[in-house]
């Protein structure tokens, strides 16, 4: 069963910053509401009912027709502050409100770690996106193994190594270092013509028998 979307109202006075702001939210599995200032935001508070209050509000500190933390309490929930200026006391107890203060500018992993966090979730946010190309990775990843046999079987030594190089390097970016160890050590075989020893690097992986179910043993 498919997760709710949390609900977020983010304020933020910079067009393009609210709406860069507004697609991360939602990669992370938000469902957001924006507002341009404060009076905005106040005005779209009257209209929620009590049920639909924001679980999270992500604000500017300086807004162009107030201060943030005049919605602090009003919204009853953690607030995220993303700011050009350093964290500072705020008054009337609202410094106990702020989950997170993020000095601008604000990496998409800053802000989505911060979100996860002041969320209470415990695992991070994938988005459909980042799915998506997981499992483009993980198809790749069994084309890949079913050739580097062929080739290594075939004796194509160099092919071989390309392919493990390269590979290596996309394993990497997808943070998976045990089978980037794999391809590396594929290549180091490859290279120094050892395609038994290849093969069976290859062998003692767990993906092995799935990628390449009619490799010789």
């Amino acid at each position: 069963m498919t997760a709710p979307l949390r609900r977020v109202l983010l304020v933020e006075d910079s067009p393009v910053l609210r709406r860069l702001f507004a697609l991360w939210c939602e990669h992370a599995g938000c469902a957001v509401t924006t507002a341009p200032g404060l009076r905005a935001a106040e005005a779209l508070l009257d209209e929620l009912a009590p049920e639909a209050m924001p679980e999270l509000l992500v604000a500017d500190f300086e807004l162009g027709d107030g201060a943030a933390f005049h919605l602090f309490e009003r919204v009853g929930a953690p607030v995220i502050v993303c700011s050009g200026h350093e964290r500072r006391a705020l008054p009337d107890g609202h410094d106990a409100r702020v989950a997170a203060w993020l000095r601008k500018p604000v990496s998409r992993a800053e802000f989505v770690a911060a979100l996860d966090a002041a969320l209470g979730r415990s695992e991070p946010s994938v988005s459909p996106r980042d799915l998506a190309l997981r499992a483009a990775y993980e198809a790749e990843r069994s084309k890949e193994f079913t050739e580097l046999v062929r080739e290594l079987t075939d004796g194509l030594l160099d092919d071989a190594r390309r392919r493990a190089h390269r590979f290596a390097g996309v394993a990497a970016v997808f943070r998976d270092e045990p089978m980037a160890d794999v391809a590396r050590r594929v290549e180091q075989a490859a290279l120094a013509g050892e395609a038994r020893v290849a093969l069976d690097t290859l062998r003692a992986c767990p993906d092995f028998n799935a990628a390449s179910p009619k490799a010789q043993p």
